[in-house]
């Protein structure tokens, strides 16, 4: 297992384990960077705006939502009409919850 070529407490190559097991590997393993070498992670965000109307009258509501075009997927808007809410926080809850 990899695990076994890992010091376990700085999650560094054991150099020793890997001549011993597999010499043949030995450049190539050493090559592969693990999570106590600095590395860059780079993030995504996504961002997801959201909005809702209700009647109080009719209980009905409407929901709408975008996403940013930062986001690195291409997703569709939406929007939708539902029956029977009892609040406009609840028709917000509908909204993010579409989302």
């Amino acid at each position: 297992m990899v695990s076994e070529l890992l010091c376990p407490l700085t999650n560094k190559w054991e150099v020793e384990k890997i001549r011993a097991l597999l010499p043949q590997y030995e450049d190539t393993i050493l090559k592969i960077k693990t999570s106590s070498t600095t590395s860059t992670d780079t993030l995504g965000v996504l961002v997801c705006k959201v909005d809702a109307a209700w009647d109080a009258g009719s209980g009905r509501c409407g929901i709408g939502g975008v996403y940013s075009e930062q986001a690195t997927l291409a997703l569709p808007s939406f929007s939708e009409a539902h029956n029977h809410v009892s609040s406009a926080l609840m028709a917000e809850a509908i909204a993010v919850h579409r989302a």
